[in-house]
């Protein structure tokens, strides 16, 4: 996925969980690829002022994936 999608997602989450398992963040945003709408997941640890981002994903029914993993797996902060 382009990093410029993940960035940003990174400025402006419309959500942030941590992740309890994976002992990192998730920060999710509205992005537009080519004219479709979807939603991004992005998976990052934060060290200092430094940010990885290990992973990003879409998700088309980010309810549903919410519903599934917070107070399971993520906590909003």
């Amino acid at each position: 996925m382009e990093f410029t999608y993940r960035k940003k997602v990174l400025e402006n989450d419309e959500y942030l969980f941590y992740d309890l398992i994976a002992k990192t963040m998730i920060a999710i945003g509205r992005i537009k690829i080519e004219e479709k709408e979807t939603n991004l997941v992005v998976v990052f640890i934060k060290r200092g002022d430094e940010i990885y981002v290990i992973a990003g994903y879409p998700v088309k029914n980010i309810d549903k994936e919410i519903k599934n993993k917070e107070g399971k797996r993520w906590i909003r902060i």
